[in-house]
């Protein structure tokens, strides 16, 4: 892994290490009665970096529900596992907004990161 990377991946974790929490939009001020008001999380742009640190695997979903039926705990994940919670990460917001809100803040990321650097150092 390219040292840039490990940098990276080093920083994302210390502040990951921190809790931070995921600031939420609301446009409710603005609305008149009978609106119904969106709320969105407003990202940092650590969180947007998390994609470059790994190659995402094309059938996650599998992976992730394999995971699930075995009940299995991210200190035993593979590579390919580690990728395929990441990659379920970054693109479950596509379908849920405030999904890596959740996985940050309920402590996912961090022990997925932690998992992922602990894999890649064993493998140089």
């Amino acid at each position: 892994m390219k040292n840039e990377t490990m940098t990276k991946l080093d920083e994302i974790i210390t502040i990951l290490k921190s809790k931070p929490t995921i600031e939420m939009v609301c446009n409710t001020k603005e609305l008149g009665p009978c609106e119904i008001g969106i709320a969105y999380p407003n990202y940092p742009r650590w969180v947007y970096e998390v994609e470059s640190l790994f190659q995402p695997i094309k059938n996650y979903l599998d992976v992730i529900n394999n995971i699930k039926k075995q009940k299995k705990c991210v200190s035993k994940y593979t590579l390919i596992e580690v990728r395929a919670a990441l990659t379920y990460f970054i693109r479950w917001e596509r379908f849920c907004d405030g999904h890596m809100a959740s996985m940050i803040e309920n402590g996912y990321l961090l022990r997925w990161l932690k998992r992922y650097k602990n894999l890649i150092q064993k493998e140089a």
